[in-house]
């Protein structure tokens, strides 16, 4: 299990979290309600705990799925990104990230590799205590005896319980022998076929399941006490509804009487809310619901499930976007940026295209900087827009470009190269952040504005506090333009006049694959943006691919 997944689990652990407060608080709204609706509803948080879904909605309560956020950025060696889809707790996390220059060797590396430990070492620990207690059980019910039907009786039971899914078996505890229990026992009876006619078992593995997978987190353990209480309660409430209400005091009766033969005391219940006694309760106040009350439950069943199982339409690219952008980074090693939270479609427009037979032809302007480089990808800008190429390999041959989106980030306002005026576009594999006036001191909350190449929106963010812009913007998170290894300059610039032809525009710049020497650069032949060209620098052998940008 690696970093990512690790960042993965967490995030669908959180989320997961919110969706159990989330079913807390419609829980105390239908408190009066049959246990049958809060039992369901209950499903909906531990679905989403095991199940990454993406499923697009306009109402989503969570700003994207599993998948969409952490670990997924294309850039090799690049730090993962937590993305809950809740920004009071992405955007602090991520920001410390944004720290971390070395993923490898950094504290909060070490830190994500203990947890996956703990992690491995607490699930192993939770699935062998009960692996264990399971078969002690086994081994306890070996020598049950067959009562017909599918019940079977044994000595070393103080409970009823049910095993098997699809050859189910009741087992009781052999004090239902006795003649005098003969009416206890078919209300115990009608009590766990309910079980089986309900599904229970099934839903009760997939609530323990993710309880498993989940172990460290508190509310997961609230949820599934809570599930497992709602579970009975919703029992007793079908074997109510079959025997009729007039059996409301027998049954009540009987399962107090088991409590105390199981309990060996007899002896008042305890002060205090006990189970037993929570559920004597709610059997003596049961009464069919009536149709608006069911209704109601309906209704507040599926729009649960619909705000918190779907992400919101920006997923898929129809408007709403939370971009995972991952920086490259120099000499100190890789690191990364998660921008938290939906741009919404209030403030999401489609970003204005640029006429690349027109553009080329014009002079690039005095600077042209490389924002993002992979062995796959490049992004770059100028005065003129901002624009990312694919690269395609060809065997052993040079590979050859293809120009994927062309913008002008017109809607961020004049792309400025230099001064106070100065625009700072952050890049990374699914788009890019725009800061105009980046080091203008007169500017104390930034403008950002955010691009999304695949649903091609613009979106302006909220105003960058003034720490915040200097954390996005420090100097050791190398969240600048794809960073310059600056040591090399001469050497690269000696090497493109003695194999190419050319200025070196930008570069060189180490491409971020593991275990690789290799630097990317830009470099022009003419004073028009047709004349750039990218140049795969290998200084071990002084070889260059120059590679033609515009044909």
């Amino acid at each position: 299990m690696d970093q990512t997944c690790m960042l993965r689990l967490l995030q669908m652990s959180l989320t997961g979290g919110a969706a159990i407060l989330v079913i807390l608080a419609i829980r105390l709204f239908l408190n009066k309600f049959p246990r049958r609706y809060l039992y369901l509803l209950w499903l909906i948080p531990f679905f989403k705990l095991l199940v990454p879904l993406s499923i697009p909605s306009p109402f989503s309560l969570f700003p994207l799925t599993p998948g969409h956020g952490a670990g997924m950025s294309a850039n090799a060696g690049a730090l993962p990104a937590l993305n809950t889809g809740l920004p009071a707790i992405d955007l602090p996390v991520n920001l410390i990230l944004t720290k971390t220059a070395d993923a490898v060797s950094s504290p909060l590396s070490h830190a994500l590799s203990f947890m996956e430990l703990i992690w491995v070492l607490g699930i192993l620990s939770f699935l062998g205590i009960h692996l264990g207690r399971y078969l002690h059980l086994k081994k306890q019910l070996a020598d049950s005896i067959p009562g017909g039907e599918g019940i079977y009786y044994s000595d070393h039971l103080s409970t009823p319980l049910v095993t098997g899914f699809f050859h189910p078996r009741i087992f009781l505890p052999t004090f239902f022998l006795e003649t005098e229990s003969v009416r206890e026992k078919e209300f115990v009876l009608a009590h766990e076929r309910a079980h089986l006619k309900r599904f229970d078992p099934f839903f009760k593995l997939l609530a323990f399941s993710g309880l498993a997978i989940h172990w460290f987190n508190p509310l997961v353990w609230a949820a599934f006490y809570l599930f497992c209480r709602d579970m009975e309660m919703a029992c007793d409430e079908h074997v109510i509804a079959s025997l009729g209400e007039e059996s409301k005091k027998a049954y009540s009766l009987a399962l107090l009487r088991f409590e105390e033969r199981r309990s060996g005391l007899f002896l008042p219940l305890a002060f205090g809310e006990s189970h037993t006694k929570s559920r004597i309760k709610n059997i003596l106040n049961y009464k069919k619901p009536a149709f608006w009350m069911t209704l109601i439950a309906v209704i507040v069943l599926i729009f649960s499930a619909f705000f918190l199982l779907t992400v919101p339409q920006g997923a898929d690219g129809s408007g709403n976007s939370a971009v995972s952008i991952g920086i490259i980074g120099g000499a100190d090693g890789p690191t990364s940026i998660f921008l938290a939270g939906k741009t919404g479609n209030d403030t999401a427009s489609r970003a204005e295209e640029l006429d690349m037979d027109l553009i080329k032809k014009q002079p690039y302007g005095m600077a042209v900087e490389l924002d993002y480089v992979s062995a796959e990808k490049i992004s770059l800008h100028g005065s003129f827009g901002y624009l990312v190429f694919n690269l395609i390999p060809h065997g052993t041959m040079e590979p050859s470009a293809a120009l994927k989106y062309a913008v002008s980030l017109s809607e961020a306002g004049e792309i400025f190269m230099q001064g106070d005026q100065y625009t700072e576009i952050i890049a990374g594999d699914g788009g890019a952040m725009i800061i105009p006036d980046a080091y203008n001191p007169a500017v104390k909350n930034q403008k950002g504005f955010l691009y999304e190449e695949e649903s091609g929106t613009i979106a302006e963010l909220p105003e960058l506090s003034e720490d915040l812009f200097k954390t996005l913007l420090d100097s050791n998170t190398a969240l600048a333009d794809a960073p310059l290894s600056t040591e090399y300059a001469e050497e690269l610039q000696s090497a493109i006049q003695a194999r190419a032809s050319g200025q070196c525009l930008y570069g060189p710049v180490r491409l971020p694959e593991p275990d690789a020497n290799v630097y990317g650069f830009l470099a022009a032949d003419g004073e028009n943006l047709e004349d750039i060209w990218y140049g795969i620098w290998y200084p071990d052998s002084g070889m260059i691919h120059r590679i033609p940008l515009f044909r």
